[in-house]
């Protein structure tokens, strides 16, 4: 996370100056001196007001950096799954689009199966009409037998 560097400095001014005042009390202390210094008090008074007023600023300078984090991560994240539902839109329109053809093919085939019947029935009555014209269908029959079937039903008949 990025501090900004005056709040660096600051903190490390407040540091060498509690390093100082705290030196200087062991040096007063271990002198057998017990001397208070009122001066010296105030400084540390005045370095813990600063810390206690820089604190929150650093704080909010995280929680601000941190919360950009996650706003940057969910941009990201929305950007994805954007181009996730554009790629599913196009796969949709593809599938419909063959969806339509493959009806469109269906009613063809069942026109062409219902206009079959009718082209069947047609014959069956032309046949019926004709009694020693074979039909469509035994001509159609006769048409793709096999060579040996058709020699043996030859010789049968005679």
């Amino acid at each position: 996370m990025n501090v900004p560097p005056y709040i660096i400095a600051q903190l490390e001014k407040a540091n060498d100056v509690i390093r100082r005042q705290s030196a200087e009390l062991d040096r007063l202390r271990s002198s057998g001196l017990s001397v208070e210094n009122v001066a010296l008090r105030n400084q540390l008074m005045q370095v813990a007001q600063e810390y206690r007023r820089v604190l929150p600023i650093t704080c909010s300078l995280f929680t601000y950096v941190s919360s950009r984090q996650r706003f940057l991560d969910q941009e990201v994240l929305l950007s994805e799954l954007n181009f996730e539902v554009k790629s599913l839109a196009r796969d949709k329109d593809i599938l419909q689009e063959r969806c339509i053809e493959l009806e469109r093919k269906y009613k063809k085939a069942k026109a062409t199966s219902k206009e079959f019947e009718k082209i069947m029935e047609a014959a069956d009555q032309c046949s019926s009409l004709v009694p020693d014209s074979p039909s469509l269908l035994d001509r159609s029959r006769k048409k793709y037998r096999s060579p040996s079937k058709k020699d043996e039903r030859d010789d049968s008949l005679q």
